[in-house]
């Protein structure tokens, strides 16, 4: 199960579809479409990625630079300190994600999303914890996300990724899981 958590935390920096108030400047449509698009793309992305490469590719276009990534049990660390925990990751495959905005304020250039974040992966159960030993089974995850977001001259930029609430099982095989 530990590995589960660690590919869902190594994930958790691509994942979130915003709905938004405003934006000094902008309406708060145009505001909207553009964060959401950037985080679909990033979602898809996760979705295929299989190297990291791959998973350094969607970095570079949807945070700063200096972007750091928070779990909340770790202090904030940047991209190439988070690289084993996003390689371990990718060791399971995802099979999807989705995401519900809890809240969003917009403040000037700079925007905070909070977002439940649910991810779907198909792994095998070597422990037996969520059934019989060697099982496979479509797990679904969920966290919930605080995103610091801020306008740059190449759109929406994300400048911090929190997880405020950690990785929790909801679904085990379509079934409710409850611990």
């Amino acid at each position: 199960m530990r590995r589960l958590e660690r590919f869902v935390a190594s994930r958790g920096w691509v994942v979130a579809v915003v709905l938004s108030s405003g934006c000094a400047g902008a309406p708060a449509d145009s505001v909207r479409r553009e964060i959401q698009a950037r985080y679909v793309r990033a979602s898809s992305e996760a979705v295929a990625a299989r190297t990291y490469t791959d998973a350094e590719s969607t970095h570079q276009w949807i945070d700063t630079p200096d972007c750091t990534y928070t779990n909340t049990d770790r202090p904030p660390r940047s991209w190439s300190e988070m690289r084993s925990e996003v390689e371990a990751g990718l060791r399971t495959r995802l099979l999807a994600f989705s995401t519900e905005i809890q809240s969003l304020q917009v403040h000037g250039d700079g925007a905070t999303a909070v977002a439940l974040v649910t991810g779907t992966a198909r792994i095998t159960d070597d422990r037996g914890e969520l059934g019989p030993k060697g099982a496979t089974h479509d797990v679904v995850t969920t966290a919930t996300v605080r995103d610091e977001w801020v306008k740059t001259a190449d759109g929406w930029r994300r400048r911090s990724h929190v997880k405020i609430v950690p990785n929790k099982i909801t679904q085990v095989d379509g079934k409710p899981f409850g611990r």
